[in-house]
């Protein structure tokens, strides 16, 4: 018994630390501050996570942990990710003009699927992983992410022709940054309402840093995911905790607002004033920042798009932008676009299921579901104004996040953990 725990501890210790590490892997992958385009597929696709997706995909297999989730899905969520899928396929097959790219693009999509299904079944199937150790290595890996970002800006000061916007370490923009480290600062506040002494410490220091990126990045969009997530979270937070959520999301917020302030802001699109409205960048459009006439331009190519849409990736080559975008910066035209409006209709709707049932399970959970759920609600709001569904690292953290918070209800007795078979 006590060597079979031991492999058990390994296996866990292994899983977790391939995951939580990957990110930071990422970074340190592309810490250049020259900003070489040659590693712009690596900020893309973050090679390190779809190694360790792949390696949950193939635990998840062995197990029989990924079969048993798919065989107890309701047979219409079966029906409509396997017709997604065959769509999917269709449409990146037919792509133009790069349809090789949407092919890649699609395959990840596969597999970020795959993996998650997997992490989940590994969960709720399989010993060999907690959602408690998984919080845990996330809370960890997100604080060495986030101070790799603060070493690599503290280096890039004075770095002659640095491009701000661009940024380039783990992503090809700033405002990517800025979503992942509102990823972080949801799971810091999460794990700050529910941990205890050095843990909460971390979470803490985990949602300032985090926030305070946010804030002097000058991104909106993560400024509100951040917010949906705190209003949001109260709906799920016990009572007794709800003062909590609050005091810890309004404290934190200010003293990285004032730390954010003192910070030097070394772009017109970067800083507190930005964010707020009070700090224009001549030439940056309405506050919308062009994305309603994205949005108008993106809606005609859908009219007027194939049955099965264009396929992953082409938006940048078929909508003709005032300025080029990858995407449309919502995730339903973005969903519809790709795949058309059947394609895309089947997959907002599995999204928008998998949402309530998370909701659901997470109010019967209560608080210990609230880091994974802050997660979750963060992205589906950016998810209004942005893309997180386009490049590889913020899919990542969402799954991780859906997991953590069907995690917390199945080790709180709200989703029922049947014996192994």
């Amino acid at each position: 018994m006590g060597g079979g725990s031991q492999a058990i501890d390994r296996r866990e210790s292994a899983l977790v630390f391939l995951l939580a590490a990957a990110p930071a892997l990422t970074a340190l992958l592309t810490f250049d501050h020259a900003q070489p385009r040659s590693l712009d597929l690596l900020r893309e696709f973050a090679y390190p996570v779809l190694v360790a997706e792949l390696v949950v995909i193939i635990a998840g297999l062995i197990s029989g942990a990924l079969g048993r989730v798919l065989r107890a899905m309701p047979s219409w969520v079966q029906g409509g990710l396997l017709l997604l899928f065959v769509i999917m396929a269709i449409a990146a097959s037919q792509a133009e003009p790069m349809r090789a790219f949407s092919l890649l693009k699609t395959s990840a999509l596969y597999l970020h699927v795959l993996a998650g299904l997997s992490l989940y079944g590994l969960v709720k199937y399989d010993d060999a992983l907690s959602a408690f150790s998984l919080r845990l290595g996330l809370l960890w890996g997100g604080a060495a992410f986030l101070g790799l970002v603060g070493i690599f800006a503290i280096g890039a000061i004075g770095q002659e022709g640095f491009n701000w916007t661009y940024f380039g370490l783990a992503s090809q923009n700033i405002r990517s940054i800025a979503s992942y480290a509102m990823v972080f600062a949801a799971l810091g506040l999460g794990v700050a309402v529910i941990a205890r002494g050095w843990e909460r410490w971390l979470a803490v220091l985990t949602l300032v840093t985090a926030l305070t990126i946010i804030f002097w990045s000058g991104s909106r969009g993560p400024a509100l995911g951040w917010l949906a997530a705190m209003v949001v979270g109260l709906f799920v937070t016990a009572k007794s905790d709800r003062l909590k959520l609050v005091g810890l999301g309004v404290g934190s917020s200010v003293v990285a607002g004032g730390m954010a302030l003192l910070l030097p802001v070394p772009n017109p699109y970067f800083g507190l004033l930005r964010l707020l409205g009070i700090s224009e960048m001549p030439g940056a459009g309405d506050i919308s920042s062009g994305r309603l006439e994205l949005w108008r331009l993106t809606i005609e190519k859908i009219i007027d798009g194939p049955l099965f849409g264009h396929g992953v990736a082409q938006f940048i080559a078929i909508v003709d932008a005032p300025r080029p975008q990858a995407f449309p910066h919502n995730t339903m035209l973005q969903f519809l676009f790709n795949w058309g409006w059947i394609g895309g209709g089947i997959a907002i709707v599995l999204l928008a299921a998998l949402a309530l049932y998370i909701f659901h399970k997470a109010r019967e959970a209560k608080t210990p579901a609230l880091p994974g759920f802050l997660i979750v609600i963060s992205v589906l709001a950016l998810g209004m104004i942005d893309e997180p569904f386009y490049d590889t690292m913020p899919i990542f953290l969402f799954m991780i996040g859906c997991v953590l918070s069907l995690g917390a209800a199945l080790e709180t007795g709200k989703i029922g953990k049947p014996a192994k078979a």
